[in-house]
């Protein structure tokens, strides 16, 4: 079961503009890596402040005829609740039942704890975030079903976000499959709500590099933990652009060229690129990698305990955990 699809989660940074504008700046850029550079599912997500109150502020989208909803109007199909801690997970009204029949398999429910468990494990180090309550709410929805939608919270004693997911009619990945795919999603978004609220001067691209290494990290801890063999990625850095990008990836060398990843329409998919060459010579040079392997990883999940604190210059070459 592949997990090696180029996901492209964007996060902005707060800007000085008018609410009307700074929505229509995130419109413009995930509409723009929608419609022009073949995003099958683009996240914005960005801290603002307006008259001394701060919001978070979404828009999310998935390729296809644009289709606008209101998060009211999906169906809850899932609902995790602790002390200070909610997740939700939504669908539109018409998919609710397939989405219930993907999260829900013969052991959905366990599944479930367990992944939020290891997004806790990972969030619970991002010091900007601590000591507020979450309300976390993650949305599914057919892959070209051009749903669109907006999400705006005020941030005060509880921090809420949304993420989206899409997934392929017909299906066939098993529940645990897909509880590593949203609570993954939303731990990247969590690192990128931490720094939107504590902002740092590291590049952009480092910052998505360590959030999709998060998700790698994670999933790791959740597949060895659920003894689930199915949770695999593969990665070929064998192609032009990856010599071009990381010269010497194939003698293990790791050696990023700036110049080339900033060539790239956004941030996030130099991201992308770094995480997929890392992880590359963390599992050996492997085209494939299962992730219930264990101890292959351990130095990098160490690692990622610190990202919320300091994200690496990994564009320069640098890797904490092995230095």
């Amino acid at each position: 079961m592949p997990n090696c699809t180029l996901k492209i989660c964007l996060i902005f940074v707060a800007v000085l503009l008018t609410g009307c504008s700074t929505k229509y700046y995130v419109r413009q850029v995930v509409d723009g890596l929608i419609d022009h550079h073949g995003a099958g599912k683009v996240i914005g997500i960005m801290v603002e402040e307006r008259d001394g109150q701060q919001f978070v502020l979404n828009y999310g989208r998935i390729s296809g005829d644009r289709q606008w909803v209101e998060l009211d109007d999906l169906s809850v199909v899932y609902r995790f609740e602790q002390p200070g801690f909610i997740y939700l997970v939504y669908a539109p009204e018409e998919n609710a039942q397939q989405v219930q029949a993907l999260l829900f398999d013969s052991e959905g429910i366990s599944y479930s704890e367990t992944a939020i468990r290891y997004l806790r494990k990972y969030a619970d180090t991002f010091p900007a975030i601590q000591g507020y309550k979450f309300r976390l709410h993650s949305v599914m929805s057919p892959r070209h079903s051009g749903l669109s939608l907006e999400f705006e919270a005020p941030v005060t004693d509880t921090l809420e976000m949304m993420t989206l997911l899409s997934y392929e009619q017909g299906n066939v990945y098993p529940s645990a499959y897909w509880w590593s795919r949203l609570t993954e999603l939303t731990l990247h978004e969590l690192l990128h709500l931490n720094y939107d609220l504590d902002p740092s001067d590291h590049k952009r691209m480092n910052e998505e590099a360590a959030a999709n290494l998060l998700e790698a990290c994670m999933k790791s801890d959740y597949a060895i933990a659920s003894d689930i063999s199915r949770l695999f990625i593969n990665i070929d850095m064998s192609s032009e652009y990856s010599l071009r990008e990381f010269p010497g990836i194939q003698e293990n060398r790791f050696f990023p060229n700036v110049s080339e990843l900033e060539k790239m329409p956004h941030p996030s998919m130099a991201g992308s690129a770094i995480y997929a060459a890392i992880l590359f010579l963390e599992i050996g040079m492997r085209e494939r990698f299962p992730f219930n392997e264990p101890d292959t990883l351990e130095n990098l999940k160490t690692a990622c305990l610190e990202f919320g604190t300091k994200i690496p210059d990994f564009a320069s070459g640098e890797r904490p955990w092995r230095d």
